[in-house]
């Protein structure tokens, strides 16, 4: 979850992870290993305090990018 946190396009920081964490931690099959997730499997990417987000990340989507950004402010938009 460091990696997907660590994207740009998500929170651009690897320490954000435990927001992804604790909104997923109902669907992991082992949740209490946050390393350990399936190929294809579906987060729910939550907002920061103060921030708008909506959109989810899906592992071996392509995400445009536009200057470090989402496409539009606070939304993924997986192009595959």
């Amino acid at each position: 979850m460091t990696r997907i946190a660590g994207y740009n396009f998500i929170y651009d920081n690897a320490f954000d992870w435990v927001l992804i964490y604790h909104a997923n931690k109902s669907i992991l099959v082992k949740p209490g290993d946050p390393n350990y997730i399936l190929n294809g499997q579906v987060f729910e990417i939550p907002a920061k305090v103060f921030e708008h987000r909506a959109g989810r990340y899906v592992a071996g989507k392509d995400y445009l990018i536009v200057h470090g950004k989402a496409p539009q402010a606070g939304t993924l938009e997986a192009l595959n």
